[in-house]
C-alpha cells in the first residue's frame, strides 16, 4: 500500500531539513522489515540482539543498519 514508504520519505526529508549525515536502526535478521530497509537503502553495518530473556535465542539476532542521508 505504499504506506512504509510514504514515512520513510517523511522521516528522510526531515533528516536532510536537519541537516544530518545518516541515521542508523535496528531490524530483526529474520523478518520482513529487514527487507525494506534494504530497498530504502540501508545496509548492514553491525550485529546487536535482543536482550530481554522472554525472547527465544534463535529470534533474538538484529542487524544494526545505517544510511547516509
Amino acid at each position: 500500500q505504499g504506506v512504509g514508504t510514504h514515512v520513510m520519505d517523511q522521516l528522510l526529508g526531515y533528516c536532510r531539513r536537519s541537516r544530518l549525515a545518516g541515521i542508523w536502526l535496528k531490524a530483526m535478521a529474520k523478518g520482513p522489515a529487514r527487507e525494506f530497509y534494504l530497498k530504502a537503502g540501508f545496509r548492514k553495518i553491525g550485529n546487536s540482539s535482543i536482550p530481554y530473556p522472554e525472547v527465544l535465542p534463535a529470534e533474538a539476532a538484529m542487524w544494526v543498519m545505517g544510511r547516509d542521508v
